[in-house]
């Protein structure tokens, strides 16, 4: 767990360097380098309201897959954790989920995380903007994940090198209005 925790961590740190912009390939044949991508049907709704960190989703795949030489059919359960959360108008004006993919079926995975933002209030003062929306995904919506080897999240951590991961752990950012 304490690995995952660090490889997160690290993926936030990644990303806030690289930028917000989420830059996604869809292209076939995406290696170890990119991830595999991870389409999922949420199976229940969440909202940044009531959500809570560490909450389990189940949700379900849309399209088969192979990951780390393991075939997964369409329809397989996927276990999908809220990783933070922040409703509307305690952070920001708006309301903040992050989700990550925890495993597909029985098998453990290390997927990126994905921010989804409910909508900005009005910015009646530059400042102070109004409340915002919750961030919400309803049930049956699809979200895309990319999934990466877990090799790379268990590689064994040598005195004076730097743990390097394979591709980049990005943050997706999704407006939901």
């Amino acid at each position: 767990m304490f690995d995952r925790v660090l490889i997160f961590l690290m993926g936030m740190l990644l990303s806030l360097g690289s930028g917000a912009a989420q830059q996604s390939s869809t292209a076939d044949g995406a290696n170890e380098s990119s991830g595999t991508l991870l389409k999922v049907q949420m199976q229940e709704r969440v909202s940044s309201a009531d959500a809570r960190n560490g909450q389990t989703l189940r949700g379900q795949l849309t399209e088969a897959v192979t990951i780390e030489g393991r075939a997964f059919a369409v329809g397989a359960p996927v276990t999908v954790t809220v990783v933070a959360v922040a409703k509307a108008g305690e952070i920001g004006s708006a309301g903040e989920l992050s989700l990550q993919v925890e495993a597909v079926g029985q098998e453990e995975v290390l997927s990126d995380v994905i921010v989804i933002l409910g909508k900005e209030g009005t910015h009646e003062l530059g400042d102070a903007p109004a409340k915002g929306t919750e961030a919400v995904v309803e049930a049956k919506s699809v979200l895309t994940f990319h999934v990466f080897p877990l090799g790379l999240a268990y590689r064994e951590r040598q005195a004076g090198k730097k743990l390097e991961i394979a591709g980049s752990v990005r943050i997706g950012f999704v407006s939901v209005e």
